[in-house]
């Protein structure tokens, strides 16, 4: 992983191949003391698990791509369940050779040619909350 620090909210992260998204995204922010952010982010990744939340059975139904795919677009956020270790929640829009598109909350990835990220920090923490129904955010410290 190499990253750029733009400015006092801003980074520029680049991952490389063979690095799986979430874990290296996460020990980014745990690295850069992150108290919660924006992802942004373009590139190539193979292995993907995506997941479709069910609302009415309250679980994520995941399924896993094993091909490479383009990222077309992924977004999401930076946050807390406690206050140890960041959760990196994603949705990503994902392209094959075939130009089918597939999309979801994504589980893991690994990059398989560019992962180019832009993480957008935020001084204060945004803590979730666990509950039978699913995370949401809660308080903003």
């Amino acid at each position: 992983m190499n990253y750029k620090k733009l400015d006092d909210s801003y980074y520029l992260v680049q991952l490389e191949i063979g690095d799986e998204v979430i874990s290296q995204l996460k020990s980014f922010a745990l690295t850069h003391r992150v108290k919660s952010g924006f992802i942004s982010g373009i590139g190539a990744i193979r292995d993907l698990t995506l997941g479709y939340y069910d609302r009415d059975k309250g679980v994520y139904i995941k399924k896993t791509f094993p091909r490479c795919y383009e990222v077309c677009t992924l977004s999401g956020n930076i946050t807390y369940l406690g206050e140890k270790e960041p959760i990196i929640h994603l949705h990503g829009i994902f392209s094959d050779q075939d130009y089918s598109v597939i999309g979801g909350h994504l589980f893991e990835g690994t990059i398989s040619a560019a992962g180019e990220f832009g993480v957008r920090v935020f001084p204060c923490m945004i803590q979730r909350k666990q509950t039978d129904a699913d995370l949401k955010p809660i308080e903003i410290k």
